[in-house]
């Protein structure tokens, strides 16, 4: 099928039209835009004072826990950024970032009071731009966070976020003595006339491959961004970015389609005033397929629909913590996220908070107020489809939904379930079921943001605004009808 023909589908099955404005993921379920909405409509459900998350967390004490760190300051604005972030000169920005470090430091007092940090098994700090904080902070910022949650840099992955322009050598000195041995880099393109384009002119080619080699004298796993459907980019450009990210020598590659953001966003702005710059829908659709088979031509395992890994040297715990319904803990301000799976019986809940989006105002986690819900059963089992369908690369033998895994856990079959779903998907060839595994298709892949979205709850689509049809059941597998 042409790329036309898969999205006008995926329309008529979906009621989702894909075009370059809306493209948007699924990392959350419920989906993070109606958590107000939610806490709003079911008070008896609700979380919304932070003794209620710590009751919660202490019933996952014996499980594994990731923990997600924000450093939310950045020294420019990046055209395709949604993240919230606050803005200014490096030097302004390390000044004003102490109180916010020292906010952190503050939560990972109060965390370590919660949970034992031997049950830690990855931490990824994200931003925003950690790497601007100075040598000094680092070194604080993490020696601090390793010795108050007690946490062993030989079990436990830490993943340490940076920009090309602003990470040095003192950095990666700092993050190797320290035991950190995972890095990703958002790259984005390899193309100077893309890389303009989205904001990042004081970068380029030459620069960033120089970046790359410093980063591996010092941290083998590195995971480098790169960035589809950008203004000023088209297939060509695409597959030259590829093998140069390749050739680097990078252990992984993490691919992502632009999405627009807020009307203020600068690059929808960019897009209002000149669509031409921007590939279409359909263009976008086949760069993303073209992406994904080129990275497998040239030796990299496919995991899921975006990461991509070296055999035997790539690898993100973290992200298979998350995919796998793991409990998820939140520090810092402006984009503080806690997703809580305790021991069977207990409640399991999806926590959010904000401090208005501005870093400046983080004093800790008692300066942002909480709000989220105790999931339902039919909750946790539309996430489990959602995240785990989410795993269907063709290289993770471990991807998409184990069929009796499902069963054993909630004691219905998966189709009794969402039979008209999958039913739908799997009559129009997006998903399939191969070695007792509910998985993606190389194509249904490729619109898994349309097709999981039919795995929400009407409520939800009606909040969204959304509609869904599906147009089949299915009725037979591999794995046995009475778990199917």
């Amino acid at each position: 099928m042409e790329p036309e023909a898969i999205l006008s589908l995926t329309k008529d099955i979906t009621g989702r039209k894909r075009s370059p404005s809306n493209y948007s993921t699924i990392s959350f379920y419920p989906p993070h835009a109606l958590l107000p909405k939610l806490v709003d409509q079911d008070p008896n459900r609700s979380i919304t004072e932070w003794s209620q998350v710590n009751a919660i967390l202490r019933s996952t004490q014996n499980l594994p826990i990731a923990l997600y760190t924000h450093v939310g300051y950045c020294n420019a604005g990046c055209t395709y950024c949604t993240i919230p972030r606050t803005r200014g000169r490096i030097d302004s920005i390390q000044e004003s970032m102490e109180p916010y470090l020292q906010g952190s430091i503050t939560d990972f007092r109060l965390w370590a009071e919660v949970f034992p940090g031997q049950n830690v098994v990855a931490i990824y700090t994200g931003g925003g731009t950690p790497s601007l904080m100075s040598s000094s902070q680092l070194e604080q910022y993490y020696e601090d966070m390793i010795t108050i949650l007690n946490i062993d840099t030989d079990r436990t992955e830490i993943t340490f976020e940076a920009s090309p322009d602003t990470i040095t050598e003192k950095h990666l000195i700092i993050l190797k003595s320290l035991g950190i041995k995972r890095m990703s880099m958002g790259v984005q393109s390899f193309d100077d006339t893309v890389l303009k384009g989205i904001g990042r002119g004081t970068l380029n080619n030459k620069g960033l491959l120089r970046t790359i080699a410093m980063c591996l004298r010092y941290i083998d796993n590195l995971d480098i961004d790169i960035m589809i459907a950008l203004p000023y980019q088209d297939i060509s450009s695409l597959e030259k970015t590829l093998k140069v990210a390749v050739k680097s020598g990078v252990a992984s590659i993490s691919l992502y389609q632009l999405r627009m953001g807020g009307s203020n966003a600068p690059v929808r702005r960019l897009y209002n005033g000149d669509h031409k710059l921007f590939p279409t829908a359909e263009e976008a659709f086949n760069m993303h397929l073209y992406a994904r088979d080129l990275l497998r031509e040239l030796s990299f395992h496919e995991i899921n629909d975006n990461f991509f890994i070296v055999p035997g040297r790539g690898g993100n715990r973290y992200a298979k913590h998350v995919w796998n319904n793991g409990t998820l803990v939140g520090v810092g301000g402006s984009f503080n996220y806690n997703y809580i799976h305790p021991d069977e019986g207990d409640p399991m809940a999806y926590i959010s908070s904000s401090s208005e989006g501005d870093a400046n105002s983080y004093r800790g986690r008692d300066s942002l107020k909480p709000y989220g819900i105790v999931l339902t059963k039919d909750d946790i089992m539309r996430r489990t489809v959602i995240m785990g369908l989410k795993t269907s690369g063709r290289d993770n033998p471990d991807g998409g939904i184990n069929i009796t895994a499902f069963y054993n856990e909630f004691g219905i079959g998966i189709c009794q379930v969402f039979g008209k779903e999958i039913g739908t998907l799997v009559n129009a060839k997006f998903l399939e079921i191969q070695n007792g595994y509910l998985r993606f298709t190389r194509i249904g892949l490729g619109i898994y943001p349309e097709a999981l979205t039919m795995f929400y709850p009407q409520y939800y689509r009606d909040l969204l605004g959304e509609s869904t049809t599906g147009r089949g059941t299915y009725e037979g597998g591999a794995a046995g009808s009475d778990q199917i």
